[in-house]
C-alpha cells in the first residue's frame, strides 16, 4: 500500500494500529502488504459447517452462546 492511497493522517494512524496489532482497514491492508502469507481464502460458511459432525456443531453453538452471554 502506498501513502497516496490514504490521507497522511489515516496512513500514519493505520501504521500505528498495525504496529499495535489492531485491525482496521488501513492496518489490515498494511498487514496484507507486509505479511500476505498470513492471509488465506476460506471456504463458504455453509461448506465449513457441513464438514462438522453433530457433536462439533453442538460444541460450536454452545461456545457462541457462551460468548454472546459474556459480551452482553
Amino acid at each position: 500500500m502506498s501513502k497516496d492511497m490514504a490521507d497522511p493522517q489515516s496512513f500514519e494512524r493505520g501504521r500505528n494500529y498495525y504496529n499495535d496489532g489492531a485491525i482496521i482497514i488501513v492496518a489490515l491492508l498494511l498487514a496484507y502488504v507486509h505479511e500476505p502469507e498470513s492471509f488465506r481464502e476460506l471456504a463458504p460458511l455453509e461448506e465449513m459447517l457441513a464438514r462438522l459432525s453433530k457433536e462439533e456443531l453442538i460444541s460450536l453453538i454452545s461456545k457462541m452462546i457462551e460468548w454472546w452471554n459474556s459480551s452482553a
